[in-house]
C-alpha cells in the first residue's frame, strides 16, 4: 500500500510539480484505498478542479486529449498521452502568450482553452491579433466589426475586441472581419455585408439590414404585415414593444426582417453575382471580374 501511494504521488508530481494540494492528496488516498491502477488514477485526475484550473482545455468534454495537442482526433487519456499533452500545452501556451504580448495583450489560460477547442494555429492567432490591431486604429472599422460581431452572436467592443479574437472559430472570425471590411469600404449595411461574404446576393430596393429602415417599413405598412406577424406569434401589443426596443428582441427582429425581405422579393429579383471574392491570401478581393454583373 505504501508503494502504491508513492507511485501515485510520483505521477502527480510528474504532472503538477511538488504542489500537492488537499484535493490531490485526497485523490491519492482514495486511489490507495480502492486499489486504482494507473489508468483509473489518471482518468480521475483529469476530472479534478485542480487539473481543470491548471490546464483548461487540455481534456475535451468527451474525456479525450484536445486534438490540437495530440495531433489526432479522440486521443484517449493515459499516463503517457497526458504527459506528452501537458508538454505540448505548455509550449503552445507560451507561443500564444508571446504573440499576444507583442500586441500589448495578456492572454489567459481560459482564452487559450477556446483557441484549443477551435484548433486555432499560432499563425492564425497572430493574424487575428493583427486584424484587431487594425480594427482598433480605425473607428469606422471598429464600429462595423462590433455590428458584425453582434450579428454573429458575439459581444465585442474596443475594450474586449482582442477577446473576441479567440472566442470564435477561425471561419467565424474571418467572416466577421471580412464583412466589417466590406461594410466600411463599400458602405453596405451590416446584414448585406455579412450576406455577401457568405456568397448571398443583395435584393434590390429597400435595405432591411438597417434597423431604423426596417422599423419604418413595418410601421408604415402595419395592415399588410399584421397577418404574417400574427402567424409568427407577434401580435399588435408585442410588436409595439419590439419596435420600441429592438435591441431587446433580436430574435423577433430577425423574424420581422425575414418577412420584410420575403415581401420585398415579390417585387423584384435578387441581383446576380457577388461584390467580393476571396483573394489568394484568404482576404477580400473587392470588385473582381464579376463587379459589373453584380451591379446589374
Amino acid at each position: 500500500m505504501a508503494d502504491n501511494k508513492k507511485k501515485f504521488s510520483s505521477t502527480v508530481k510528474q504532472l503538477f510539480g511538488n504542489d500537492l494540494n488537499a484535493e490531490l492528496r485526497q485523490l491519492i488516498d482514495l486511489a490507495v484505498r480502492k486499489q486504482f491502477n494507473a489508468q483509473d488514477f489518471v482518468e480521475r485526475l483529469v476530472n479534478t478542479n485542480t487539473f481543470d484550473k491548471k490546464y483548461p482545455g487540455l481534456v475535451e468534454r468527451g474525456g479525450t486529449i484536445a486534438d490540437a495537442l495530440s495531433g489526432r482526433s479522440g486521443a484517449p487519456v493515459s499516463v503517457n498521452s497526458l504527459t506528452a499533452a501537458i508538454r505540448a500545452y505548455g509550449t503552445a501556451f507560451e507561443d500564444f502568450q508571446r504573440s499576444a504580448q507583442g500586441y500589448g495583450y495578456k492572454l489567459t489560460k481560459d482564452q487559450f482553452a477556446v483557441a484549443l477547442k477551435h484548433e486555432t494555429s499560432p499563425d492564425e492567432f497572430k493574424a487575428r491579433l493583427e486584424a484587431v490591431q487594425t480594427i482598433d486604429s480605425n473607428p469606422a472599422l471598429l464600429n462595423a466589426f462590433n455590428e458584425q460581431a453582434k450579428l454573429a452572436g458575439l459581444k465585442a467592443s474596443k475594450a474586449d475586441a482582442y477577446r473576441a479574437a479567440v472566442k470564435a472559430g477561425d471561419n467565424k472570425f474571418r467572416t466577421i472581419y471580412e464583412a466589417s471590411q466590406l461594410q466600411t469600404q463599400l458602405g453596405f449595411s451590416a446584414a448585406d455585408s455579412r450576406g455577401l461574404i457568405k456568397d448571398k446576393a443583395i435584393s434590390p430596393g429597400m435595405n432591411f439590414g438597417d434597423v431604423n429602415t426596417l422599423i419604418a417599413e413595418v410601421r408604415g405598412n402595419l395592415q399588410g404585415y399584421a397577418p404574417e406577424l400574427q402567424a409568427q406569434g407577434i401580435n399588435a401589443a408585442k410588436l409595439v414593444k419590439i419596435l420600441g426596443n429592438p435591441d431587446a428582441f433580436t430574435a423577433e427582429m430577425d423574424t420581422i426582417r425575414g418577412i420584410a425581405q420575403k415581401r420585398q422579393s415579390l417585387h423584384g429579383r435578387p441581383v446576380a453575382g457577388s461584390y467580393s471574392q476571396k483573394g489568394t491570401g484568404g482576404g477580400l478581393a473587392l470588385y473582381g471580374n464579376d463587379s459589373q454583373a453584380a451591379y446589374g
